[in-house]
């Protein structure tokens, strides 16, 4: 049977990686630093986000009134015209 584990002692520090207790609050705490700045991050992506759907939303239909009218003919369309001569 292991015996119990316990961060004072040199034995249970070799066998679990070497680290002390003020190393171990360290880490945490840089763990919950690095939490907060992936938050913070997130929140500002759902920001960009929501500016962007706004942005987006304002935006018109920016073709003229020919291009409503005639029907676009696609790349093979322009391609394919363009290979036999005619546009």
């Amino acid at each position: 049977m292991w015996p119990a584990v316990s961060f004072e002692t040199d034995e249970t520090l070799t066998k679990l990686g070497g680290e002390s207790a003020g190393e171990i609050r360290v880490l945490q705490r840089e763990v919950e630093l690095l939490r907060e700045a992936m938050a913070r991050t997130e929140a500002d992506r759902d920001d960009w986000k929501e500016q962007a759907v706004k942005i987006t939303a304002l935006l018109g239909d920016q073709r003229s009134k020919n291009e409503d009218r005639v029907p676009s003919k696609g790349v093979w369309g322009r391609l394919l015209g363009a290979v036999s001569g005619r546009s």
